[in-house]
């Protein structure tokens, strides 16, 4: 039995490569499972669409429900500008508290230094991650989260490779980063 000394602990290879492979099978029962309820959800609506088709108003009640129109907001009594207000006056007090510490300090890494221990990360961890994201976006964000969340089994590889290269590269383009104005 063959062990290895991580991070001050023993671990035994057949253990690892055993989590592995659950993990592995997990992962694929999860895509599995998300493919079956989008297709039966695929079909449940072109099914109702289809026996609706004849009837102008149910159709269009069917398509309203689809798009999720008709909802009652959650309170008539919150508008924008209270929203609004509410988020301004919490930044603004987080400034305030924070306004006497001095900023972060960091050090420079020895270029003797390295990570050797990453997992590796599959199209199946970044859907995994998009898709545990909250629907919510700000006005910085090119794409809202519903949508990110529809095109995740899509953007997954591409998402994947720019890790790696960001990773192999060893730092963060400039052109990735967000301004006051927008994307520089």
């Amino acid at each position: 039995m063959k062990f290895l000394l991580m991070a001050g602990y023993i671990t035994d290879t057949a253990a690892i490569v055993k989590a592995a492979a659950v993990k592995a099978a997990w992962y694929n029962q999860r895509r599995l499972y998300r493919q079956l309820r989008r297709n039966k959800c695929s079909d449940y609506w072109r099914d109702k669409l289809e026996a609706d088709q004849a009837y102008p108003r149910r159709l269009w009640k069917s398509v309203d429900s689809l798009l999720g129109r008709g909802r009652q907001p959650a309170s008539s009594a919150i508008d924008v500008a209270l929203i609004n207000r509410f988020f301004a006056d919490k930044v603004e007090k987080v400034r305030l508290s924070t306004a006497s510490t001095p900023p972060p300090t960091f050090r420079r890494v020895q270029p003797s230094m390295s990570l050797r221990c990453f997992s590796p990360v599959s199209g199946e961890d970044v859907i995994s991650a998009i898709q545990r994201l909250l629907d919510k976006s700000s006005a910085a964000d090119p794409l809202p989260t519903t949508y990110l969340k529809q095109v995740a089994d899509v953007i997954a590889p591409f998402v994947v490779e720019l890790f790696y290269r960001l990773l192999a590269a060893g730092h963060f383009p400039a052109c990735f980063y967000c301004d006051e104005e927008g994307w520089s």
